[in-house]
């Protein structure tokens, strides 16, 4: 089992659902007010569309590096944290009613 440490935290509000790219450089987070796309290595918010959209089916179309993707997303349930690890484990996150914490396995 890997050990995690804390690498990036992002304060959002509304949380809906999120995921891991598929190449596991960023992370989508879709809130009540929009969709944002953050890069995981650096923290930075590289795409914002405040367009209000909902996951359907599981999935949601992407922005910025992962526009025209559907990607499945992790819905919050507004009772629990969600925690999402990504494919390979290099990377989990821990979301709560308003931030997200990133951590990178070590």
């Amino acid at each position: 089992m890997a050990t995690y440490h804390a690498k990036h935290g992002f304060h959002v509000g509304g949380l809906v659902a999120l995921a891991f790219a598929r190449s596991e450089r960023y992370l989508l987070v879709v809130t009540h007010s929009g969709r944002g796309v953050f890069d995981l290595d650096t923290g930075e918010r590289i795409a914002r569309d405040s367009a209000v959209l909902y996951p359907e089916h599981g999935a949601i179309v992407g922005i910025g590096p992962l526009s025209g993707e559907l990607v499945p997303v992790a819905s919050y349930d507004f009772e629990n944290d969600l925690t999402l690890s990504s494919e390979s484990g290099r990377y989990r996150v821990v979301a709560y009613s308003s931030f997200i914490a990133v951590e990178e396995a070590t």
